[in-house]
């Protein structure tokens, strides 16, 4: 038997005409290759909004706010001269204040070197110490069970502009933010623009942050055999660092650090829709960091003109506020502190809990 033949007619073009249409097929092909690369993740145009700076939305988040204030004993045993880290659980803040803000002695706090957060069915979310190779043995980021054992791991962060065998993580990092509504971790490393998302079983990509900073910028961010960007935490001329971010049901929100000055920036889920509000800042980058290390009241004023800021526990945004920072603050007319915030300097931080509307 034969085999069955077509006949194909294609029509004739005058040269000029077929160049033409090659060049449009080559342009076609592209523009659907450049959004392929993306896998259709959301591009979210920090960049682009930087430079046009408007407020944020963040009120229509918040529903109401709790403020408490942290006891002080007679003795001054619980003062505390600032606050690196904490948590907080349904009955306890840091481990040594209840929620009503009394002391509470002999609790201790399990401090760790290494970011890990629980993420459910018995595991762990996890990010590499800085200054070690992956190729030296870092892991990068990766999904531990409670018994140590391997259920995910992604160390390939990997740029050609510096050898494979150099390539880590440095203080290019962003601090990891979990999130108790998906039980994950949003991670984000300076070397590239991707957000990715730590949960059980998975470590997967979110979206794309269009930063199009500098070949340094990602040199400092990923080298971590060059220790001297221990001296330069900061980045350069016009670069943007994602300081730290945390995520509500509907948004993302990342701190920014750009030319010297803090801005924040939020994002829609649902429409992608970004704003990037350039924050009020009395002092310089140091006077910041001394008067409160979380940086409380770097942050947005869309809530009733008072700069929020913080990390999400729960359903709550929490943020950390001292005295000493509400001082340095206070002779600003940009801002408005709420009247029970006028507390004593010497005093302990106070805890603000915004209530997320789901």
């Amino acid at each position: 038997m034969k085999p069955q033949r077509y006949k194909c007619y294609l029509p004739i073009l005058h040269m000029d005409a077929f160049i033409k249409t090659i060049l449009l097929l080559l342009i076609f092909v592209s523009c659907n290759s450049q959004s392929s690369d993306q896998s259709g993740l959301m591009t979210i145009n920090i960049r682009k909004e930087i430079n046009n700076p408007r407020m944020l939305m963040l009120h229509h988040e918040i529903e109401n706010a709790t403020f408490v204030s942290l006891e002080e004993t007679e003795d001054n045993t619980s003062l505390i001269d600032g606050v690196y880290d904490y948590a907080v659980t349904e009955k306890y803040i840091i481990s040594v204040f209840t929620m009503e803000g009394e002391f509470v002695e002999y609790i201790s706090h399990d401090y760790q070197a290494i970011f890990e957060h629980n993420i459910g069915n018995n595991q762990y979310a996890a990010v590499a110490f800085a200054y070690l190779p992956f190729q030296s043995g870092s892991f990068g980021i990766g999904i531990f069970t409670d018994r140590g054992d391997t259920v995910a791991m992604k160390n390939d962060f990997y740029s050609d502009l510096i050898p494979n065998e150099k390539a880590g993580f440095t203080v290019g990092l962003t601090t990891p933010a979990y999130s108790a509504q998906s039980q994950s971790v949003l991670f984000k490393t300076g070397s590239n623009d991707t957000l990715f998302r730590i949960s059980a079983e998975k470590i997967r990509p979110v979206c794309i942050l269009d930063l199009q900073n500098s070949d340094n910028e990602i040199i400092r961010s990923l080298d971590a055999t060059d220790f001297s960007s221990l001296r330069k935490q900061q980045p350069e001329g016009k670069d943007i660092y994602v300081a730290d971010m945390f995520e509500t049901p509907k948004g993302y929100y990342f701190r920014l650090l750009y030319n010297n000055d803090y801005y924040v920036a939020s994002t829609d889920k649902r429409t992608g829709e970004t704003f990037v509000e350039k924050c009020i800042q009395p002092g310089n980058l140091h006077e910041l960091a001394d008067v409160n290390l979380q940086r409380g009241m770097i942050g947005s004023r869309s809530y009733r003109n008072f700069p929020v800021w913080g990390r999400m526990e729960g359903e709550n945004l929490v943020q950390i506020i001292t005295p000493y920072e509400l001082n340095f603050f206070k002779d600003n007319d940009s801002i408005t502190i709420p009247e029970n915030l006028n507390v004593n300097e010497e005093g302990n931080p106070i805890f603000i809990f915004y209530q997320i509307r789901k």
